[in-house]
């Protein structure tokens, strides 16, 4: 499996990492501005100094790392405070994490080391940026500093080194177990109608639930509202089914037939349902099934699709870049619709671009 390592270091530190990674696992380690195109790697190992608002030079390498296949980006993050605090993991990650992009923070594994600073050797802007960051987090009061904060005053205007390239065994053990396996990644085909019984699974994980609230009763399938998406599927002409698989395991699927659900239309425009296990979920993959789904809806001959989705649900943003629009509305959900087909001098013909942007065309 090609795999690289790309660092980002101003002082040193990083780069001393990544030379010391890449000598263990024999992989090449180069700096983040001499990185011109990442098709060629399945695995990106990003090694980089924490600065303020995140971590040198990965906002830059991220766009490079195409989004179109599976790969796996592990980011390792050098700095001052102890790596194993666990509050100071999770203001680590949540600032990194807004420099990935969404397709990829599935696949993203994170590590982190200590580093060093020596402020004699920072740039003014470096050193004014510190100045102004402790002549602020001083005035905190002891309990409210969290473990960086205190890191920040106690090695402030010193040079500190806790550079422990011992850490590094452990990264390189489970680096080098990652490289017997390959990436993750889904591959989308039609539905076997042996798998069908899985839809009910799916039903339940496609329920909405806003952050904080309880999940329903998996009772709740039973009741007539949502019988319609399940009872007899597989019978009818209307009904489609396309699935994505990991490692042989079903994942996702996305469905549709003619159905009186919440995203009921009229009775010639089938419905489509749409759901990926949570830990599936950030990778694309729901985007994949919908544009799978379809398009064995155009091979049928479906002129136009619907679908309900909650106001609150952010996954109406997908739906709005593919091309539906909202056609109805109730107090919490939007009945969105897309068309299939577009008419040319009296003829029908596929609307090629299902993605419902740029040019688009016909066959």
């Amino acid at each position: 499996m090609d795999r690289i390592i790309i660092y980002g270091s101003c002082y040193g530190t990083a780069k001393i990492y990544a030379e010391a990674l890449a000598e263990k696992i024999n992989v090449e380690a180069v700096p983040y501005d001499r990185v011109s195109g990442l098709e060629g790697y399945e695995t990106i190992i990003y090694l980089g100094g924490l600065y303020a608002g995140g971590v040198r030079g990965m906002a830059k390498t991220v766009k490079k790392i195409p989004t179109d296949t599976c790969r796996r980006l592990i980011v390792i993050t050098v700095g001052l405070a102890d790596p194993e605090d666990e509050k100071n993991i999770r203001n680590i990650r949540n600032t990194a994490g807004k420099q990935i992009p969404e397709t990829l923070r599935a696949r993203t594994e994170f590590y982190h080391l200590r580093g060093g600073i020596d402020y004699q050797k920072l740039n003014l802007m470096h050193r004014t940026m510190m100045k102004l960051l402790y002549e602020q987090v001083k005035k905190q009061p002891p309990e409210q500093q969290d473990e960086e904060t205190r890191a920040l005053i106690e090695t402030y205007g010193k040079k500190v080194d806790f550079v422990d390239l011992k850490r590094l065994e452990d990264i390189a053990e489970k680096l080098g177990k990652e490289a017997e396996a390959p990436v993750p990644c889904a591959e989308i085909r039609a539905m076997k109608k042996t798998e069908y019984p899985l839809l009910k699974e799916f039903l339940y994980e496609a329920i909405y639930v806003p952050e904080g609230a309880v999940p329903p009763d998996r009772s709740s399938l039973e009741t007539p509202e949502l019988q319609v998406y399940l009872s007899g599927f597989g019978e009818s002409e209307s009904d489609c089914a396309v699935a994505a698989e990991v490692r042989g395991k079903i994942i996702g699927a996305a469905w549709a037939r003619i159905m009186n659900d919440y995203g009921h239309i009229d009775d010639e425009t089938p419905s489509i349902a749409i759901s990926v296990y949570k830990e599936y979920r950030g990778q694309g993959i729901g985007k994949k099934l919908l544009l799978s789904l379809l398009s064995a809806l155009q091979d049928k001959g479906v002129r136009r699709v619907s679908l309900s989705v909650q106001k609150a649900n952010p996954a109406g943003r997908l739906y709005q870049r593919i091309g539906f629009t909202t056609v109805k509305e109730t107090e919490e959900e939007y009945i969105m619709a897309r068309s299939l087909f577009m008419s040319v001098n009296g003829k029908e013909y596929k609307i090629r671009n299902l993605l419902g942007r740029g040019k688009g065309g016909y066959s």
